[in-house]
């Protein structure tokens, strides 16, 4: 039998209430979430976004033979999903400055990055999105997945502020690649693709940084 594979879709917008001087507010969003198994599909659970738009914003990753999702139920907030009981067990607090999610990518150990005998790279993610009102282009941030079972995952910037390229998934903007062992251990590289803007004139690099 095959292993099991998840997805989601809108099942309803969810208006909210007016806010403190009566002003209109976004909807939210009802969010089913769906499991298929030797090609038939049942819905397991739903959650609410507190956002317009699902974007892509659910992800089915494995850890250690279990399923789990990294998802956003609140806009600027990754969390983590355990299926396919549909248990939130913890991950990020919304934040009014905090960075919105708008796509995830974990790399697997049978997607052509890694093998399951190293084990490479099955310990992080990546989010593309935007801290609230930066939402010119999407950045790529780094998630540790280290603790993913114990409801824990870790955003950082180590890559520093890279934009996503314009009509390109986050998945085909990185790879990864495991390189010989050098004498102090292992070396882990990935590749990430970004764009540069150049002037035609003078060939100058005029990219905004």
């Amino acid at each position: 039998m095959k292993l099991p594979t998840y997805s989601v879709r809108v099942l309803a917008k969810v208006p909210n209430p007016p806010g403190p001087r009566g002003e209109p507010t976004w909807n939210s969003i009802e969010v089913g979430v769906f499991r298929t198994v030797d090609g038939q599909e049942n819905q397991i659970g739903r959650y609410l976004r507190n956002y317009t738009t699902l974007f892509k914003t659910f992800l089915h990753f494995r850890r250690g033979g279990r399923d789990f999702a990294l998802y956003s139920p609140r806009y600027t907030a990754t969390r983590l999903l355990k299926l396919p009981e549909c248990v939130d067990i913890g991950g990020e607090e919304p934040s009014g400055n905090g960075f919105c999610p708008v796509e995830y990518h974990v790399p697997c150990p049978d997607d052509g990055d890694t093998t399951a005998e190293t084990g490479l790279y099955i310990e992080c993610g990546f989010v593309a999105g935007c801290v609230w009102g930066d939402d010119s282009s999407w950045k790529i941030q780094y998630l540790d997945l280290s603790q993913a079972a114990s409801g824990i995952v870790k955003r950082d910037e180590r890559f520093g502020y890279i934009q996503l390229p314009v009509n390109m998934s986050l998945a085909s903007a990185i790879s990864t690649h495991t390189y010989d062992p050098e004498p102090e251990g292992p070396c882990q590289r990935i590749a990430i693709a970004v764009e540069h803007q150049f002037e035609v004139a003078t060939g100058k690099d005029v990219t905004e940084k």
